[in-house]
């Protein structure tokens, strides 16, 4: 344990030394935060969560670790073949997503001696480069979403837990805000060097093999985005037709993407959205769930039902509603963000940089929405939600009262 922290910290320093030291103490906050989250993740798990998945992928992680210290070419060869021809044990009967999950954490697994705390600190770690490098890009882009980028990244409770620890949220996440982070780069002006390259293979990987419609969501609104830039550099647009380009563009990726693969044809979408949803509902508490009006597989049924979708993945559960201290917790977030919400209405009236928040309001609510059919268990969707929320809350702290209030009093953090 001591050893692997001494590795890590070294590296956070190194880190440091390129992407931090203008911010010292935010980028130490940010790092301890993350490191808490993983931390905390795992207690809760081990002494409160009735489902205990972070500690089940540990497990298996070290039976397959154990493969590694005994036979280190068939770990090679089932970590890279998924073929495995010695003892066949039950974990290789689990599904891709579990399979991929549970080799990752074998490594740490195998370096780490078992230890499920050293596997946290570096799940923690990739978290945290992944946010920083994210808030590094917007700072040196524009100085004037650095708020709203540290808050959305650092400072919401739920992003923090639930995409710092042992959980497939935390991969997906961490891939997530990489490709965004080349994306701003891109789109500033700054070069693009092989590494970038490199990592957005396992970038890709994670965040496509735990959360593909994350990713299908995110690249639906990213390509337009990309086309209206090139498109803008050769000549101004208005803001409707900015809008109107991108919408079209949208509307057709989404339509032929509709018809590319089975698993995305709108009528199986629409089953699976339903399926899910009937599933959480039969295993949770009445109390628990979102209760939607007659939800079918249908265009109409899905639309009728998606306001009270959106207000639910964003809002609720609200405070009247929790039932215990971790729905009481949660409570209390969305409480913050539909107060954040209601202030950023007030700011409309200012200016804002529509290719900014438009692209990024269309994905924060079509996840939304599709996440809260789904998956209408408030706690699961609580961690689901994390997908989407950062993005969210980016959006609603620009020119935010709450949050240049916010900021005024944790200004200590911004400086050297």
């Amino acid at each position: 344990m001591l050893l692997h922290t001494i590795l890590i910290l070294g590296f956070v320093y190194l880190f440091y030394r390129q992407l931090g030291k203008e911010q010292p103490i935010l980028f130490s906050f940010a790092f301890i935060s993350k490191v808490a989250g993983a931390v905390l993740l795992g207690y809760y798990y081990l002494h409160y969560a009735p489902a205990n998945d972070t500690w089940s992928f540990f497990q298996m992680g070290c039976e397959v670790a154990d493969l590694a210290r005994t036979d280190l070419s068939a770990y090679v060869d089932f970590v890279f073949t998924g073929q495995y021809k010695a003892t066949v044990t039950h974990w290789l009967y689990f599904e891709d997503r579990t399979s991929a999950m549970v080799k990752f954490i074998s490594f740490f697994c195998w370096i780490g001696g078992n230890n499920y705390w050293v596997c946290a600190l570096y799940f923690s770690l990739i978290s945290f480069l992944s946010s920083w490098y994210l808030y590094f890009q917007i700072k040196n882009s524009k100085e004037e979403y650095a708020n709203g980028a540290a808050v959305a990244l650092f400072f919401i409770p739920s992003v923090v837990f639930w995409g710092s620890g042992i959980v497939k949220e935390t991969l997906a996440l961490a891939g997530l805000l990489y490709l965004t982070a080349l994306f701003v780069r891109w789109a500033t002006g700054k070069r693009l060097v092989w590494w970038h390259g490199a990592l957005v293979i396992p970038a890709l990987f994670f965040t496509w093999v735990f959360k593909y419609y994350w990713l299908a969501v995110f690249m639906a609104v990213l390509i337009p985005t990309v086309i209206l830039l090139f498109v803008a550099r050769k000549k101004a647009l208005a803001t409707w037709q900015w809008i109107g380009g991108w919408s079209v563009i949208f509307i057709v990726l989404v339509a032929i993407g509709s018809l590319a693969h089975p698993n995305f044809y709108l009528s199986r979408i629409l089953l699976v959205v339903v399926a899910n949803h009937d599933k959480y509902v039969e295993l949770s508490s009445p109390d628990n769930v979102i209760h939607y009006s007659n939800l079918e597989p249908t265009v109409a049924s899905i639309l009728k039902n998606s306001p009270l979708a959106f207000v639910s993945g964003l809002f609720r559960p609200f405070v009247w509603e929790a039932k215990n201290p971790s729905a009481l917790m949660a409570s209390l977030e969305t409480f913050m963000i539909l107060l954040l919400t209601i202030s950023f209405l007030f700011t409309l009236r200012k200016k804002i940089n529509i290719q900014v928040i438009f692209p990024l309001l269309v994905y924060s609510a079509t996840l939304c929405i599709f996440l809260a059919l789904s998956t209408p268990n408030f706690g699961t969707l609580s961690r689901y939600r994390i997908g989407f929320l950062p993005f969210f809350i980016f959006v609603a702290v620009q020119g935010n009262p709450f949050i240049d209030y916010f900021v005024k009093r944790i200004s200590f953090l911004k400086k050297r």
